[in-house]
């Protein structure tokens, strides 16, 4: 399991807000895949995933507000868990 956490907010910013997440829960995303979306008073910033597996679950809702160093979603990167199958439409 790969926890996605908020960095790399702007200078001054301590947290965010979820504005959209682009997967749901359970969906395969692939690593560079827009997983959400975050409005902050400096712009709105999208956090990518950084390996592929599936979405195991998103830790807040969309416009819920989520500090600098909070776990934002968990990815199942476990090999085993994933087959091209997972990834088609």
């Amino acid at each position: 399991m790969l926890e996605i956490c908020l960095e790399g907010l702007p200078s001054q910013v301590e947290e965010a807000v979820i504005k959209q997440w682009f997967s749901e829960e359970g969906d395969a995303v692939r690593k560079g895949d827009d997983l959400v979306e975050l409005e902050t008073p400096q712009g709105n910033i999208t956090i990518q995933a950084s390996s592929d597996g599936i979405l195991a679950e998103a830790c807040f809702d969309e416009g819920e507000s989520v500090g600098q160093g909070e776990v934002l979603c968990v990815i199942d990167d476990q090999e085993n868990s994933l087959d091209d199958s997972a990834f088609e439409e």
